[in-house]
């Protein structure tokens, strides 16, 4: 359905599209695996270049970020990078980001896990590696304690409608954040997240006080001990049609 949608709208060559590769092969230096999944994305999005490729999760790192230089020096991916969503891998994620070898990165940042601040997103700057922000609403976790609440006056001065434009307007006013990856199965939310691309970003004293005052609503300290998407079932499997009632995912 996605080649479908992409091939009827014509627009194959004008969208920018990122994948991962994660598998190690049957031995050590096997590159198979990562060949075929390139081949099978190249095919199924008819396009000869793919955008972004991605280690996933650092999963064997070294050896198929060689592979995946030797893919961009022969074009068939254009930039190169890494994933990881946990904070106890950044040491690792800047020390590569510092090999000046990377193009983008992939990492974990919301208004409540802060660790890439430390270091990590000043070494992307420095470096001039881009940065997708990924589990933006950490997992729907953050709606649960603005839950039929409206967004602050001084928010909505900035044209924040809801509290997911909220949240990813907070993410990409970072000077060192690129763009972020919310996932949903709900064609609703991608219009409401699409909203944080319209109105003012806030600046460094608006972040903090957006940062502040959510910080300081109850329920949101235990907000990240629920568990991943409170109150529905998600198994990670997006089908048609959809059965459950919308909500935030």
């Amino acid at each position: 359905m996605r080649r479908r949608f992409i091939i009827d709208l014509d627009i194959a060559d004008d969208i920018f599209i990122t994948n991962k590769t994660w598998t190690t092969g049957d031995y050590l230096s096997d590159n198979s695996h990562s060949e075929r999944q390139l081949r099978q994305s190249r095919e199924r999005l008819w396009r000869d270049r793919i955008d972004v490729l991605q280690v996933h999760s650092l999963e064997n790192h070294d050896q198929v970020r060689h592979w995946l230089a030797q893919k961009k020096a022969e074009g068939s991916v254009r930039y190169i990078g890494i994933t990881q969503w946990s904070p106890e891998y950044y040491d690792t994620m800047e020390r590569l980001v510092n090999t000046g070898t990377l193009d983008f990165v992939q990492v974990a940042y919301t208004i409540l896990t802060r660790a890439a601040e430390q270091r990590l997103l000043d070494a992307c700057a420095a470096n001039g590696v881009a940065v997708q922000v990924n589990i933006p609403f950490e997992k729907a976790r953050l709606f649960t304690p603005v839950a039929g609440q409206p967004v602050p006056d001084f928010a909505q001065e900035m044209g924040i409608e809801t509290w997911a434009q909220y949240f990813l307007k907070w993410i990409i006013s970072h000077p060192a954040v690129t763009n972020v990856i919310p996932a949903t199965s709900q064609p609703q939310h991608v219009i409401d997240n699409m909203g944080a691309l319209y109105g003012d970003l806030p600046d460094r004293a608006m972040r903090e006080r957006m940062v502040d005052y959510y910080a300081g609503l109850t329920g949101v300290a235990d907000a990240l001990e629920q568990p991943p998407y409170p109150g529905k079932k998600y198994g990670g499997v997006v089908t048609w049609p959809f059965p459950q009632p919308p909500q935030r995912t």
